[in-house]
């Protein structure tokens, strides 16, 4: 489901935008966390693995997106979509 969303973005798209996809993919074991420059997704993988995408917005204009596994990059799957930066 984050690689879903996260290959929907696009960078510059407005927070409105964004927030429209977030809400296409909205289900009960995505967990939402708000924080001072965005929002941060977060799905668990299994018993312990947790995979987030964290969002970014400037100017209420997507910044950045990217993966990020629970307790290092190596715990981001290959095949995942590549980091907006």
């Amino acid at each position: 489901m984050l690689y879903h969303i996260r290959g929907e973005l696009r960078k510059e798209m407005s927070k409105a935008e964004v927030e429209e996809i977030i809400s296409r993919y909205q289900t009960p074991y995505l967990r939402r966390i708000e924080t001072e420059n965005g929002v941060n997704l977060l799905v668990h993988l299994g018993l312990a693995d947790m995979l987030s995408l964290n969002i970014d917005f400037s100017d209420n204009k997507l910044k950045g997106a990217k993966l990020a596994g629970e307790d290092s990059p190596m715990d981001v799957p290959k095949d995942a979509p590549s980091d907006i930066e």
